[in-house]
C-alpha cells in the first residue's frame, strides 16, 4: 500500500491514546488531535456533552423531589402547630444514624476529590467507605424509625392527617436512600474494577455525589423537624 493509501487507512481507523491526563482539574482521556465524529466533535467534547446533559437531568430530578419534600414539611409544620396529638419519641439510634450519614457525606466528597486528583487508591477506599456507611445508616434507621412511628401511634387516633404526613415523609426519604445505596453499589463495583481510572466516568461519580449529598441534606432537615416539633 502506498503512502497515500496508508494515510486514508489511518483516517478510517483512528487510534485513540487512552493514557489518562488531567485537564482543567478534571479526569479525562488524551485523544489525538483531529479525531472527530460525524458532527465534528472529538471524544472529549462528546463526553462533556453527555456529562452536562446527565448533570442537568439530575438537577431537574432533585428539584422535583425538593418541591415534594418542601410541600410535605410545610404541611407537617402547619398541622403540628394546629394539633394537640402526642409527640414522637426520637430514638437514640436516629441520633447515631444522623452522625453516620454526615460522615458518609465527607467520604463521598473525598471520593470525588480523589478521582479528580487521580488518587485512585484513595478514591476506591472512599467510595467503599461511603457504601459501608450508607448500609450502616439504613441498618440503624429501619428499627429506629419503626420505634419512632410506634411511639407516635396515638396520633393515628388523635390526628390521622398529621401522623400520615410524617409516615409519608419518612417512607419517601427511605425509598430514595435505598436508591442511593443502589447507586453506590454500582459505583463501588465499577471502581473496584478500575473502570473509572480511564477518566471517562468522572461525571457519573459527580452525579452520584450530588444525589448522596441531597438525601443527606433532606434527612438533616427532616430530623431537625422531628426533634424540634415532635
Amino acid at each position: 500500500m502506498n503512502a497515500h493509501g496508508q494515510e486514508h487507512g489511518e483516517n478510517r481507523d483512528p487510534v485513540i491514546d487512552r493514557a489518562p491526563v488531567a485537564e482543567d482539574g478534571k479526569a479525562t482521556l488524551q485523544t489525538r488531535p483531529g479525531i472527530h465524529d460525524a458532527e465534528g466533535l472529538d471524544e472529549q467534547e462528546l463526553r462533556d456533552r453527555r456529562n452536562k446533559a446527565a448533570t442537568f437531568g439530575m438537577i431537574l430530578f432533585l428539584a422535583g423531589l425538593t418541591m415534594l419534600f418542601i410541600a410535605g414539611m410545610i404541611l407537617y409544620v402547619i398541622k403540628r402547630f394546629q394539633s394537640d396529638a402526642a409527640s414522637f419519641d426520637v430514638p437514640l439510634g436516629l441520633w447515631f444514624s444522623t452522625g453516620v450519614i454526615l460522615v458518609s457525606g465527607l467520604t463521598v466528597w473525598g471520593a470525588t476529590a480523589s478521582l479528580k486528583d487521580r488518587k485512585f487508591g484513595a478514591f476506591r477506599a472512599s467510595l467503599l467507605a461511603t457504601l459501608v456507611l450508607g448500609l450502616l445508616f439504613v441498618g440503624i434507621q429501619i428499627p429506629s424509625l419503626l420505634a419512632m412511628l410506634e411511639s407516635g401511634g396515638a396520633r393515628d387516633a388523635d390526628d390521622p392527617a398529621l401522623y400520615r404526613i410524617a409516615v409519608f415523609l419518612i417512607v419517601v426519604h427511605a425509598l430514595h436512600v435505598v436508591g442511593g445505596i443502589a447507586f453506590l453499589i454500582v459505583g463501588t463495583f465499577n471502581a473496584l474494577r478500575r473502570r473509572f481510572e480511564a477518566g471517562a466516568e468522572f461525571g457519573w461519580i459527580r452525579q452520584l455525589a450530588m444525589y448522596w449529598h441531597y438525601v443527606d441534606a433532606v434527612w438533616m432537615v427532616m430530623f431537625g423537624l422531628f426533634v424540634l416539633l415532635g
